[in-house]
């Protein structure tokens, strides 16, 4: 038939004509590289291309936050970790004072306080640049900035001396004052420069002004008793038990009371008190050694 004879005929040619095509259209993985891709509509090359400025949009902004939520996220895995080596220190020294796995329990906490601050590095630049956009100013080469940036602030901080770094640091200072406290309580420990070698870059010990650390009460300023279920107050950083100071604030109806701390004249009101979960462990845990100092106390007089 000959409709079935042109078609029979025409078939391998068809067939041949679109495996030439296929070959022309891919080529080799190499060929395609070497070939510069054109952005037909812009005039663009892969080698002339550049970032260009981001502008403020929503998407831009929420992307920008959601990155920083997601460092603040890792700083409280950080702290989860830290909480934990503070933790065992203390106990340690209970068991035994001064032993030498505490120096390698706080090499583990300054190494939480290190990983800490990168990641608040982090969350200031990207912050920056979360400022910028809401001020309307495009971001050039964002990528570029936010590492240079990073790599920067980070480079300065690890150029630090130790006391550089954990001197003042609130985190270094919780954790010594925790350890001092299990065999001292009620006395202020020696400043943190003395667990802290002094190095060529720190300078002159007479140039500082050293302070020892703060004693810490695990009273209620209004039950005089250890604290309970301990919150604070985010404007005076004072704290109280939770059931005595809402106790007062429910008196006649009160919005706010000044604080029952002596001397401290801030209006307390119960949107400013955050629970206390660090004092709270704190307390619970001095009332546990003073239990047991108590009963080891009352061994020693029976015998």
């Amino acid at each position: 038939m000959p409709v079935a004879t042109q078609n029979a005929q025409a078939g391998p040619s068809r067939h041949r004509n679109r495996q030439e095509l296929s070959q022309q259209q891919d080529g080799s993985d190499d060929e395609r590289l070497q070939k510069p891709q054109v952005l037909a509509e812009e005039g663009w090359t892969i080698e002339t291309f550049t970032d260009l400025p981001v502008v403020k949009t929503l998407p831009t902004l929420a992307f920008i936050a959601g990155l920083v939520g997601k460092c603040k996220e890792l700083i409280t895995r950080i702290e989860e970790g830290m909480e934990k080596a503070m933790a065992a220190a203390t106990l340690i020294e209970e068991a035994s004072p001064d032993h030498e796995m505490l120096e390698q329990f706080e090499k583990e906490f300054r190494s939480g306080i290190e990983r800490k601050q990168q990641m608040l590095i982090k969350i200031q630049v990207l912050e920056s640049m979360h400022m910028q956009l809401r001020q309307n100013q495009d971001l050039d080469n964002p990528m570029g900035f936010y590492k240079q940036e990073t790599a920067r602030r980070e480079q300065e901080y690890r150029g630090k001396t130790l006391r550089q770094k954990f001197k003042e640091d609130q985190d270094y200072i919780n954790f010594r004052t925790a350890i001092w406290e299990v065999n001292h309580e009620g006395t202020a420990g020696p400043p943190t420069t003395a667990y802290l070698p002094r190095e060529d870059e720190d300078g002159s010990d007479d140039e500082e002004i050293e302070v020892g650390m703060q004693t810490q009460n695990f009273r209620c300023p209004i039950t005089l008793r250890p604290y309970v279920n301990a919150v604070t107050c985010v404007d005076c950083k004072h704290s109280y038990s939770k059931d005595a100071i809402m106790s007062i604030l429910s008196n006649g109806r009160k919005r706010s009371v000044k604080c029952p701390f002596s001397g401290c004249n801030t209006a307390v009101t119960a949107t400013k008190l955050q629970p206390d979960k660090e004092l709270q462990r704190k307390t619970d845990a001095f009332v546990r050694r003073q239990a047991e100092r108590e009963a080891r106390e009352a061994e020693d007089d029976e015998d």
